[in-house]
């Protein structure tokens, strides 16, 4: 027989996986219809571009990858516990500056790409006879 504080099973629900006990009573919990599965290869998420060093982005010429890796250098060091506090201000304030420079840079190349018409649609080839 069941206690009086326990409650009845619902009408949608089959079967009870658990009860839980409130300050109220127990509840009964109704089970999942989809049970869980395992994460396959499918499910994981594609690895993001691995960011190029400062050498290799300033080897490059690439401003913009140089910026990343110099905030990424730029945020190691103020994870560091050891760091004093004006050498974390001094870093995060560049961290900042760095940011908004990356921000300004990838602007730019959005507007600089719809400005020419780059749209993923090819150039059509050169007709001389047309003039």
């Amino acid at each position: 027989m069941a206690p009086s504080n326990v409650a009845a099973r619902p009408s949608g629900v089959r079967r009870c996986t658990f009860w839980a006990v409130f300050p109220q009573g127990v509840i009964a919990l109704a089970a999942r219809k989809n049970p869980l599965r395992a994460v396959t290869d499918a499910d994981m998420p594609d690895k993001p571009p691995k960011v190029k060093s400062i050498t290799e982005a300033a080897e490059d010429g690439d401003t913009l990858s140089e910026l990343k890796a110099m905030r990424v250098l730029n945020a190691q060091m103020m994870s560091n516990p050891n760091i004093q506090g004006r050498d974390f201000a001094a870093l995060s304030r560049r961290h900042l500056e760095i940011g908004r420079e990356i921000d300004s840079l990838v602007l730019k190349a959005k507007q600089e790409a719809a400005e020419d018409g780059v749209t993923g649609t090819p150039d059509e080839e050169w007709d001389e006879e047309a003039i």
